[in-house]
């Protein structure tokens, strides 16, 4: 705990005002009392370990009230600490001093009207957020976002986690924005920051939020409609005279783990709701091959429909069987191999 005898800025006694907000504290997360509104704006940017540390449950949800105390303490803007957090930068004493309405007598609204008015562009953060995106490899940043064990059945942003997406996407712009200006610079830049950000102390913008979440629906749709061609890795391994069967299981094996991205599962359910009796390794065989195929019968329940076998249809290869192709519309008939 910072001792406050020691504080160049604040006074002893600088936080005997709200020492009822600090008890509550207490009683609700069990915690000790040895922790001041200091120590929690000072660590405001490893807040989730710091609160770990002190066994406080769910950290995240709770550091809105730790925030919230520290805040009221200190008088400084509750925003200060979130940006400290998501911008993973250390305040000092003479950090929150500026910015502290409470303490700073001497604070200079001269400064502050100067430093509002300094001739810093706006930032397009509409244009960052879009550059966030296009920095990312999309595949790789859903398979980061989706939430482990999530039911299938929930909408699609349900299954993936926002929130972490929101904080990456402030870091990662306010790191942009603001790498080559100076410290008056960024005390400018901030006030853009926090008006295109934040709705209040505990809040995200509504036009952060739903540009964020737009994009990301669109990214998840984008990503889950596959393009239905041959796969030219299995068509390659099909044509050599002599089929190499470790390859094959490999390839088979390969589709089998694919089954945990919900985009290939979905497609999956598809296929086998057209050859529903066809074992999986069979209707990964097949779908590389003709993943556009709408129908799979047997010859006798082809006869059923009055439709035969066209003995110079195409065949495609699966295991222990050969399906050939015999009508424009893509119907397939299957055919035991003898």
């Amino acid at each position: 705990m910072d001792n406050p005898k020691n504080s160049q800025f604040f006074p002893d006694n600088y936080d005997r005002n709200t020492l009822g907000l600090k008890k509550k504290l207490v009683r609700k997360y069990n915690v000790k009392d040895d922790f001041s509104a200091l120590d929690i704006s000072k660590n405001a940017y490893i807040i989730y370990d710091w609160l770990s540390e002190r066994k406080v449950e769910n950290p995240n949800a709770s550091s809105v009230y730790f925030f919230d105390y520290a805040a009221q303490t200190l008088g400084i803007p509750y925003q200060l600490l979130t940006e400290s957090y998501f911008t993973q930068t250390q305040l000092t004493e003479e950090d929150l001093f500026k910015h502290s309405t409470k303490f700073n007598a001497k604070l200079n609204e001269m400064n502050r009207t100067k430093s509002t008015s300094s001739k810093i562009e706006i930032p397009n953060f509409n244009e960052k957020i879009e550059e966030y995106f296009s920095q990312k490899q999309i595949s790789e940043l859903l398979k980061q976002l989706l939430i482990p064990g999530t039911n299938l059945s929930k909408s699609n942003l349900k299954r993936y986690n926002l929130n972490w997406l929101l904080s990456d996407i402030i870091k990662i712009v306010w790191k942009n924005i603001t790498v080559n200006s100076s410290s008056e610079e960024q005390e400018t830049l901030k006030q853009y920051f926090r008006k295109y950000f934040y709705k209040d102390k505990q809040e995200y913008s509504e036009q952060f939020l739903a540009l964020t979440k737009n994009k990301l629906a669109t990214l998840i749709e984008k990503e889950e409609v596959q393009k239905l061609e041959p796969d030219s890795e299995l068509l390659k391994l099909l044509s050599q005279e002599n089929i190499n069967t470790d390859s094959l299981n490999r390839y088979i094996k390969q589709k089998r783990s694919s089954l945990t991205s919900l985009s290939f599962y979905k497609q999956f359910l598809v296929h086998l709701s057209h050859a529903f009796y066809l074992s999986p390794q069979n209707i990964f065989l097949l779908t590389g091959q003709l993943p556009t195929y709408s129908v799979v019968k047997t010859p006798l329940e082809w006869k059923y429909c009055e439709q035969e076998i066209n003995q110079n249809a195409h065949q495609f290869f699966c295991l222990e069987m050969i399906i050939n192709q015999s009508f424009p519309s893509l119907i397939l008939k299957i055919q035991v191999e003898k």
